[in-house]
């Protein structure tokens, strides 16, 4: 990891979800380790890995007087909580019309807000890359 950061000349370094950017041209050896000690501390003794349970979701209360949360057991939590599921793709959405549509049916309103939602997200990002890049596919 050390040697990886040193051979750029700009670093971004995270550290509370705020990343910073450092210039490490031409920092010894020991020095990048002295930055790495502090943005990278090693975890306390007797904590377990990242969703884990006991593990503790640093920055995630957003109470005023709360304290951060911690993972339960997969029992504690209840049954609902499994069955969300995330919500469908352009692609996924696309294929569920075309089924309708040979069905005869039409999408829930929900998907079908989704649908036009993200049918304007990549006619946008198709814009700006072509914007970018100075050439106009068709």
């Amino acid at each position: 990891m050390l040697r990886r950061a040193a051979s750029r000349s700009l670093s971004t370094i995270q550290r509370r979800s705020y990343a910073i950017e450092i210039n490490i041209e031409g920092w010894s050896e020991n020095r990048i380790k002295e930055v790495v000690k502090k943005y990278y501390p090693k975890a306390q003794p007797g904590t377990t890995g990242w969703g884990q349970e006991g593990h503790i979701l640093t920055g995630v209360n957003i109470l005023k007087e709360g304290t951060d949360p911690v993972v339960k057991k997969k029992e504690e939590y209840p049954e609902w909580i499994f069955d969300l599921k995330p919500d469908l793709t352009l692609e996924e959405l696309l294929e569920k019309q075309s089924v309708a549509t040979a069905k005869g049916e039409v999408l829930e309103p929900r998907d079908a807000r989704r649908l036009k939602k993200l049918q304007k997200k990549a006619i946008i990002k198709e814009y700006n890359m072509d914007k970018k890049t100075g050439v106009r596919l068709k």
